[in-house]
């Protein structure tokens, strides 16, 4: 059996959510695995009050060179 690293990757969507605390700001980052997934998390944050950013990343398996 054969894995391809790059076929697991696809379609991976990253949200990066800010937290602002009474003594330090710091982010949440997230990996979804499909699109409304990701919106959705994002929108939840931001009913919450929070930033919320859905960036879309390119990942690649680590050893490989970037193509």
């Amino acid at each position: 059996m054969h894995i391809d690293p790059q076929a697991l990757i696809e379609g991976v969507h990253v949200v990066v959510v800010e937290v602002d605390k009474p003594d330090s700001l710091h982010y949440k980052r997230r990996t979804y695995f499909n699109l409304p997934s990701a919106q959705r998390a994002v929108d939840l944050a931001h009913a919450r009050g929070q930033t919320a950013e859905l960036i879309l990343c390119k990942l690649v398996p680590a050893g490989e060179a970037d193509a």
